[in-house]
């Protein structure tokens, strides 16, 4: 090979290897992933009673299962909370209107969710004070064999109606009592049965987180304490006299002197 070819050869490699190089350093680094922000997202602003109401309405309105009329669980509604508190609510008293609610597991919630128990319940559940009453009943001596009578019978639904529409059935409830709080038969439960109660219980419990986010905070006694992180320090009530501690020795001895002297 002559020594022009060989020139020629070394050349074009020297070109392919310089034009790859710039193809390499051409190509653009992958981007570093952003690591994800621990800052917590802004919560949501308290809701308004109207959006509070139709927020309610529509879950209740959409228990499956569930007419308007129907007993009503603790299942049925403590998903209702985690929605209110996704709005921006959280219920105060989330505890107490649960404890109000019959638990799923409940004699009367099971017995009045079998075929016979549905259609007993939809026939008196109308009734005013119906479900207080089956609620007192079954807690009577007997009560809830006689109950499950009622429920089993034809027609089972019209003695709920006659204790609660009637003269003659209230006068009867009058000598009733139940073991149910000590209450007479005819007094309402503090018991929350249907969607009705539910959705009266929750306006309660709006008025009164809005009566409480209303009042001014209290301001409690200034401290004097050291003021953190640059604060301002608060006022120090003044006092007629320092304390012990920050008196000299000078203003000490004056004292005992004039203690001496009244002593003569």
């Amino acid at each position: 090979m002559g020594f022009y070819c060989r020139i020629i050869i070394v050349g074009a490699a020297c070109l392919v290897g310089g034009s790859m190089s710039a193809a390499q350093s051409s190509t653009p680094a992958s981007p570093t992933p952003t690591p994800a922000s621990s800052e917590p997202s802004n919560p949501p602003a308290f809701p308004t009673q109207s959006v509070v109401e139709r927020t309610v309405a529509a879950y209740l309105d959409t228990l499956p299962n569930r007419e308007e009329d129907d007993l009503l669980s603790q299942g049925d509604i403590s998903p209702l909370f985690v929605r209110l508190e996704r709005l921006g609510w959280r219920v105060a008293d989330q505890d107490e209107i649960e404890k109000r609610l019959l638990n799923d597991s409940d004699w009367l919630v099971r017995t009045l969710r079998t075929r016979k128990g549905t259609r007993f319940m939809r026939d008196m559940a109308t009734f005013p004070g119906g479900y207080d009453r089956l609620d007192r009943m079954r807690h009577q001596r007997y009560g809830k064999q006689e109950l499950q009578g009622l429920i089993d019978s034809p027609g089972g639904a019209e003695l709920i109606e006659y204790l609660t529409s009637t003269k003659q059935g209230r006068q009867t409830g009058r000598h009733l009592r139940s073991g149910y709080g000590g209450s007479a038969f005819n007094q309402p439960t503090d018991r929350l049965y249907t969607k009705a109660d539910v959705f009266k219980q929750l306006q309660a419990s709006y008025a009164a987180e809005v009566a409480r986010r209303a009042q001014p905070t209290s301001v409690l006694p200034a401290q004097p304490t050291r003021a953190a992180s640059g604060a301002a320090r608060g006022p120090v009530a003044p006092t007629t006299r320092p304390p012990a501690s920050f008196v000299d020795d000078e203003e000490c001895s004056e004292c005992a002197e004039e203690r001496r002297r009244s002593a003569e």
